[in-house]
């Protein structure tokens, strides 16, 4: 008796593909005895680990996986790689020519061989936005019809629903043209949330209804999710002022993300008798009209009825409004993910009136499409500077905006509470230009002076002050920060 491995003679029943086995070959009987399984190899990944990458791929590259050999084939079918259902352009579709050329049609059989057998694995569908309308409301209209047709649930494992709707698209002569939803597609959506139940995290962007339509949608989420919903993200839901008082019938919601002209001070007074709301976050983009905040005399009453709600603050997208400030309210984060947007001083002092006790965090993201100014007074160096020292519970900053290496140190300095500083290098100036501060002492201030002369001293002595390596980020570090709320 030999033993081969990997250059096994051929015999009848094997795999030629598998060469990574340990063959023994019986030379009497002329055939396989065993064959061992390799201890390392593609073939042998742990279950879990070929469930991840599988859940990574595509439909069509799934199949093509699991023609690969018997533990792949097994893995196709683990209920596992098909928690998450994403919807694009191309999904569940195929080619048909007619006469403009080819175009993309939703498969219906495709659409009801999935759902039947691997909907009830399904826990998390996104709709990504897209401008096939036509195709999108089929789909809608067949998962309506799935839901609905048998006497039990068909998908129990269901939790997450994200839609983005293409708002925005682009004609040659025209320009760019923004719409909004309706018509008998803003029925079948309707329709989908009057027959999906316990959802517990439900995302809708960029719909902009009519005020009149506003309800309708509204009200079938809170017949069949106003105890399960634990997320809520209404993102530019209407194209008007219109306030939303259905998301203060949502009993279990925890947090939620709505835009500020669909807040009034109704509607805020409705969810704080929610007890369960943890966190309220105000987002503003493009589409986002021009709004007025909820009063002060508002928000006293809401602190002393939750006293535990944090607020969050944040601008994002290519968009150049201002941060919606929120007087007296308890804001923990202001965040702004756009490049347009800048430090200025009357805006910074108001934060600093408002916010002095409860901010946590602080910044902005994505590189600038704006003017730096290289003078002192003209920089954000003493709003920086005045935010941390006045606002003592800051973990968190964020700076993208010009400053000095001086500024740098000081708010180092002054930070007691900072641990994460993020600064972009190439907006650091290597320079000392400020005057002595009154409660300084001389060899302090001959310190700050000396350590600004160097990138690399600056570097050093805020790794001191935070108790970790830290550096400067380049653009290309700078450019990919997100923050985890």
């Amino acid at each position: 008796m030999e033993i081969y491995e990997d250059e096994a003679r051929p015999s009848k029943g094997m795999d030629k593909n598998d060469q990574d086995n340990i063959v023994v070959w019986n030379e009497s009987k002329n055939e396989v005895c065993s064959i061992y399984r390799p201890v390392n190899g593609w073939a042998t990944l742990p279950d879990i680990v070929l469930e991840d990458v599988f859940e990574l791929l595509e439909f069509r590259e799934r199949y093509y996986c699991s023609r690969v050999c018997k533990n792949w084939y097994i893995i196709f079918f683990s209920p596992r790689i098909w928690r998450t259902l994403e919807i694009t352009e191309t999904t569940f579709t195929y080619l048909k020519h007619n006469i403009f050329g080819y175009e993309l049609l939703l498969s219906h059989e495709r659409v009801q061989l999935y759902l039947t057998r691997v909907g009830e694995y399904t826990k998390r569908i996104v709709v990504h936005p897209t401008f096939n309308f036509h195709n999108l409301y089929e789909f809608y209209t067949i998962l309506a019809a799935f839901l609905e047709f048998f006497e039990e649930y068909p998908m129990p494992h269901l939790e997450i629903f994200e839609f983005t709707f293409a708002c925005e698209s682009r004609i040659p002569v025209v320009g760019p043209v923004v719409l909004g939803t309706g018509g008998q597609f803003l029925e079948k959506l309707t329709h989908l949330f009057g027959v999906m139940k316990n959802l517990k995290r439900l995302v809708l962007k960029y719909l902009l209804l009519e005020s009149t339509d506003v309800p309708g949608v509204l009200e079938q989420v809170v017949k069949n999710c106003s105890t399960s919903l634990l997320y809520f993200e209404l993102r530019d839901f209407s194209k008007e002022k219109c306030p939303l008082f259905q998301v203060g019938m949502m009993h279990g919601l925890r947090k939620l993300v709505i835009t500020p002209h669909n807040v009034t001070d109704d509607v805020l007074l409705m969810l704080a008798n929610n007890t369960s709301l943890e966190e309220l976050v105000f987002i503003q983009d493009k589409y986002t009209i021009e709004s007025e905040p909820v009063s002060s005399k508002t928000w006293k009453v809401v602190r002393s009825i939750m006293p535990w709600l944090k607020v969050r603050l944040q601008v994002s997208g290519l968009t150049r409004s201002k941060v919606l400030l929120q007087e007296r309210a308890p804001v923990w984060c202001i965040m702004h993910e756009t490049p347009y947007a800048s430090i200025s001083t009357p805006e910074m002092h108001r934060i600093i009136d408002n916010y002095r006790n409860t901010l946590r965090v602080y910044g902005h993201l994505m590189l600038p499409r704006t003017h730096g100014a290289r003078t002192f007074h003209c920089r954000a160096d003493s709003g920086l500077v005045a935010l941390v020292r006045h606002c003592p519970h800051i973990t968190k900053l964020y700076i993208r905006e010009r400053i000095s290496t001086a500024t740098l140190l000081i708010i180092a300095t002054e930070g007691k509470s900072l641990k994460e500083l993020y600064v972009r290098r190439n907006a650091v100036i290597l320079k000392s230009d400020w005057p002595k501060p009154i409660h300084w002492e001389q060899w302090r201030y001959d310190w700050l002076c000396k350590t600004a002369r160097s990138y690399q001293m600056v570097e050093q002595a805020v790794s001191a002050m935070l108790k970790q390596k830290w550096s400067m980020l380049p653009d290309a570090q700078f450019k990919q920060l997100r923050v985890n709320f």
